[in-house]
């Protein structure tokens, strides 16, 4: 995977990223347009041990992909859930100026992360370079939701 994402992210301005500990690369987007944000994409390798209900191993070798797009809080739940639930109907997604197919939210460390994940056995270049971009992109969407525009992460 190293190669990989040294292959993604090397001859890239916009995204630099460091090495691993404990599994874990951080790569940091500079997002298009004027304003110089970025956003962290964290990159958690290494899970094998996917389970349902205590039975065996479902999985071969996964790949996480998440975000941090705002503290947890009261408020920000109710726009989490609209958000979130926009995917479950075309028309309002269709008609929303922003709204998200894939991926999931959830939380971390008392934050609002946006997941992704992709098997180790199908990740390529463009998989793990339009996996960050994408991630990136909504997250920011979603923290400048949460944060009336701060660019926290």
């Amino acid at each position: 995977f190293d190669a990989i994402l040294d292959s993604a992210c090397g001859g890239d301005a916009d995204l630099s990223f460091s090495k691993p500990r404990d599994h874990l690369y951080k790569v940091v987007c500079t997002l298009p347009g004027k304003d110089g944000r970025t956003q962290t994409v964290y990159i958690k390798t290494g899970n094998t041990d996917s389970r349902v209900m205590d039975r065996e191993n479902i999985h071969n070798e996964y790949i996480v992909f998440y975000t941090p797009c705002g503290p947890v809080n009261e408020a920000a739940f109710s726009k989490i859930l609209s958000i979130n639930a926009l995917r479950l109907s075309p028309d309002k997604l269709a008609k929303s100026r922003f709204g998200f197919t894939q991926g999931a939210i959830g939380t971390l460390d008392n934050e609002f992360i946006m997941i992704d994940t992709q098997f180790l056995e199908a990740v390529t270049k463009d998989s793990v370079s339009r996996g960050i971009r994408v991630l990136a992109t909504i997250g920011d969407e979603i923290e400048k939701k949460l944060t009336g525009g701060a660019d926290s992460r």
